[in-house]
């Protein structure tokens, strides 16, 4: 299988980074409040508060008696796609807005010390609000290391974007889904039209770590 490249933060290209105060992450404890299909704020869309966006989870880290260790305990975000999805273009950008504002409940209430923020948007489809977001996310976010907090930020668009530039390159046979039901979608980057097929989360989690690995 053929290797993504990777690509450091240089000037405003915005690409990759890993913003730290000396290093990036050294950790042997994993917290993990996963939900799938979650949004941010579910309040955005004139629906009734929820358990699970991003908000929700935030003040649930916040208000937990047993706080994890900050020194060891990584805080992982994947968020915006479900946004994307259902925001108008006009609004998107201000996402980001709401996520540093819960990142610094975070780093307050929890003593959150190690922040890793993964962006892929548009699951691929690339779009002016969508990277006026992304450099909304990374300018907040890379802002927190001034409070002592190792950051990073690792923008995945990057696969999805050389993967579809040569699928068969990597690995793949295209980017999927396919619609014969008799193909295997295993052979595709995409399972279904959201997600991506196993070998496809494979490439993603070689190259945030491969991130992170270079980071430290």
């Amino acid at each position: 299988m053929g290797r993504i490249p990777r690509r450091r933060h240089r000037g405003k290209s915005h690409r990759l980074c890993c913003v730290s105060t000396s290093q990036c992450f050294a950790l042997r404890r994993l917290t993990r409040q996963k939900v799938s299909g979650s949004v941010v704020d579910e309040s955005y869309y004139d629906t009734q508060p929820s358990s699970t966006d991003f908000v929700a989870q935030v003040n649930k880290a916040a208000s937990n008696r047993d706080k994890p260790d900050s020194a060891t305990t990584l805080y992982a975000m994947y968020l915006g796609m479900e946004d994307y999805k259902r925001m108008d273009a006009a609004t998107f950008p201000n996402v980001a807005s709401n996520i540093a504002y819960q990142s610094l409940v975070l780093t307050s209430s929890p003593r959150a010390k190690n922040l890793l923020y993964l962006d892929s948007y548009g699951r691929g489809k690339n779009s002016t609000s969508g990277e006026e977001y992304k450099l909304n996310l990374f300018k907040s976010v890379g802002a927190l290391h001034n409070r002592n907090v190792n950051v990073g930020f690792v923008d995945i668009g990057q696969v999805f974007d050389q993967v579809s530039a040569d699928p068969t390159d990597t690995g793949f046979r295209g980017m999927g889904p396919c619609a014969d039901a008799a193909c295997d979608k295993a052979d595709d980057f995409f399972y279904s039209e959201d997600f991506p097929s196993t070998k496809g989360h494979k490439v993603i989690a070689d190259f945030v770590q491969a991130v992170l690995e270079e980071c430290v």
